[in-house]
């Protein structure tokens, strides 16, 4: 008898043990949501702009509108030349190619709302069209600040954008006469994602342009994979931006198929605080394109314009080690890396769900066309200190894509009900 009490006893303490550790454990947990958020693709106005997608059920919605709701694409490239577009990409980054028929074209990544962004391209000379289009794709006002450096210094602006907006800055209201642009747009409130424009032209010529992809943060060691060469330009600029107060030393090493070198006057030059400084590189050499391997003992952005033809490309830094899904119809580009010891595995999206798949290899620069028809590549592996960028070409123009994600995996805490907190 006193044997089966004491059972008994044992059994209501541990039932009462086990029932509070799965409360307390219950009361511990958590549940999230995990998500991609939204890609915003530009339209700039007086220009077509057509977004890549890897499926014609991908889900849309443009800006501004009066509705919200998101709607099947239809098509794996949506074309529009009046309104900006929202895209679902659920972990895929859409490109947008933007033209205007026979004067100029280039490519951008659709982006998720920033942070802050740097540019690193354009003027606001008598040449200049420039102009900043920043987007509100939040359903609350925002406040940006814009800051725009310059050979002689930096400049501050403050706009307040409504709902579902687009605002329009021309670079030459920003920094008047400032012939070497930079900009840095801080977003305050809401989500906000910024885009620049570098359209020139004098009196009816038209001089050409391109849309200057952002660099979203700074670094000491920049990596610029694609820049495009022609027989008849072998003079390219490379603009560099020292946003901080101490002065900066940079060295820039030319990496292309034909080997490695520091062009003349480009080891240990210095850049002072809060500054934008321009330099020439020559790269006499049949190669179709090479690349650029900056470091600083500062944290800088930088770029390169190079004109092909009648029209001109601003190629950006790309980070280095990026995997993931970029949508590409319509584009058919060339991939271009840079890297100490380059090996990527690349998989070719094709119609009807065909793939093919490359292991690319190469030392310090290589490339390797996409098969024509692709509508969508990943990149499965990539070595660490490799970063990889697309060049396009088309009848209007030629692009310049860095691979980066438009839009990477967020995670919040799912609310969950507690009687606690009716009852402390």
């Amino acid at each position: 008898m006193k044997l089966r009490r004491l059972i008994y006893l044992v059994a209501i303490f541990t039932a009462v043990a086990l029932a509070g550790n799965f409360l307390q454990a219950g009361g511990n947990s958590r549940k999230f949501s995990e998500n991609y958020p939204e890609l915003v693709c530009p339209n700039i106005g007086s220009a077509q702009t057509q977004v890549s997608l890897t499926s014609s059920n991908r889900l849309v919605r443009f800006l501004p509108s009066k509705k919200y709701n998101f709607v099947k694409a239809k098509t794996n490239r949506l074309l529009t030349n009046q309104s900006s577009v929202i895209v679902d990409g659920q972990g895929t980054s859409s490109m947008a190619w933007i033209s205007k028929s026979g004067i100029w074209a280039g490519g951008v990544n659709c982006l998720a709302p920033q942070e802050e962004q740097f540019f690193v391209g354009g003027t606001a000379d008598v040449s200049s069209k420039s102009k900043i289009v920043i987007i509100n794709a939040g359903l609350s006002p925002s406040i940006v600040d814009v800051i725009t450096y310059s050979e002689t210094g930096s400049l501050k602006k403050t706009i307040t954008l409504s709902k579902n907006r687009v605002a329009s800055l021309k670079l030459v209201t920003l920094a008047p006469g400032a012939k070497s642009v930079s900009m840095r747009v801080i977003p305050k409130t809401g989500r906000v994602v910024s885009y620049l424009v570098d359209e020139r032209g004098r009196g009816l010529q038209n001089l050409g342009g391109d849309i200057v992809n952002s660099q979203s943060t700074l670094g000491r060691t920049l990596l610029i994979p694609g820049i495009p060469t022609s027989a008849t330009n072998k003079s390219h600029l490379l603009r560099v931006l020292n946003p901080g107060a101490a002065e900066t030393v940079i060295t820039v090493e030319v990496l292309s198929k034909d080997g490695r070198y520091i062009p003349v006057g480009l080891d240990n030059r210095k850049i002072p605080g809060g500054k934008v400084a321009d330099f020439v590189i020559d790269f006499d050499s049949k190669q179709a394109s090479f690349g650029l391997r900056i470091t600083s003992d500062q944290p800088i952005a930088a770029s390169t314009y190079s004109r092909i033809g009648n029209d001109f490309v601003w190629s950006t830094a790309s980070l280095p080690g990026i995997t993931g899904t970029w949508a590409i119809t319509g584009l058919d580009p060339t991939m271009q890396f840079i890297g100490n010891q380059i090996k990527v595995e690349i998989t070719a999206l094709m119609p009807k769900r065909k793939q093919v798949s490359k292991t690319v290899t190469g030392v310090d620069y290589t490339t390797y066309k996409l098969p024509v028809g692709a509508i969508g590549v990943r990149i499965e592996k990539i070595s660490g200190d490799t970063a990889a960028a697309l060049i396009v070409k088309s009848q209007s123009g030629i692009g310049y894509l860095p691979l980066i994600n438009g839009s990477v995996l967020t995670r919040s805490t799912v609310p969950t009900a507690n009687i606690g907190v009716l009852n402390p």
